[in-house]
């Protein structure tokens, strides 16, 4: 028996996992606030115009090809977010020491340099004389910025270069871009219709999305990730008429 007839205005949580091998889906993330979740159904159609009334008007036509495209908007920022959106994978760095890290030569006072670590601390430095000598914390240099690993110099003094960073850092997380191709995905849409409250699921087999085409760094306001995909059919869900081949919507029956 079909649920009734409503209005509708739906929000809901949209969920991603990786597929499994068999086809099926894998543990779910949430993409936390996604502001826009968007299907849009084509058709190529193929028409024959008659050539017997005079009029070459419009006498048949069928369906070459059915798609679904996808448009979504993710306004999280997290690894598994950022992995979708760049074809990254997020792996992470365990807690360590660093000894006598090697700084670029030539540092004038003012500069800035990189540690080849983040979520540093105890950072210290030393010069290349044979008995090294400790440049002063707060005379010498600063640590500028602890989690991306900056180190202003402030002042080279009579200290031979190049300089050498003793210092440890913390745990975290990278996300290198592009180490992956795109990952078939399946979506699922945990909805909720404002407009009475009631609910309605969503499946999507094997949704591919497309690196997002811009990711702005710097915002006035809010920041957000768009991104546009596709949906492949699903040869092994085809068969199955309480699935289909490219996706699915359930609702409660009454």
């Amino acid at each position: 028996m079909l649920g009734k007839t409503q209005y509708w205005s739906l929000q809901g949580r949209l969920f991603l996992a990786d597929r499994t091998v068999d086809g099926n889906c894998g543990a779910l993330a949430w993409m936390f606030n996604v502001p826009k979740f968007e299907l849009t159904l084509k058709t190529q159609e193929e028409t024959k115009i008659e050539s017997f009334s005079g009029l070459r008007t419009q006498d048949d036509s069928f369906n070459k090809s059915v798609s679904l495209d996808i448009a979504v908007e993710f306004d999280g920022f997290n690894p598994n977010i950022l992995a979708a959106a760049l074809y990254g994978t997020p792996a992470p760095v365990t807690s360590s020491t660093v000894t006598n890290e090697v700084l670029p030569t030539g540092l004038e006072n003012g500069d800035f340099v990189r540690l080849n670590h983040e979520n540093v601390s105890s950072v210290v430095l030393h010069d290349s004389t044979g008995s090294p000598l400790t440049l002063a914390p707060g005379t010498n240099y600063d640590v500028e910025s602890d989690f991306s690993g900056l180190v202003q110099i402030l002042d080279v003094g009579a200290y031979v270069q190049p300089f050498k960073a003793s210092y440890s850092y913390g745990d975290s997380t990278v996300l290198a871009m592009f180490t992956q191709q795109g990952k078939e995905r399946w979506a699922v849409f945990d909805g909720i219709n404002t407009r009475d409250g009631s609910l309605v699921k969503g499946d999507i087999y094997r949704m591919k999305l497309a690196p997002a085409a811009s990711m702005p760094l710097i915002n006035d306001g809010y920041g957000s990730i768009s991104m546009t995909g596709t949906c492949l059919y699903d040869v092994t869900k085809s068969v199955d008429p309480l699935f289909g081949g490219l996706g699915r919507f359930v609702f409660p029956s009454s």
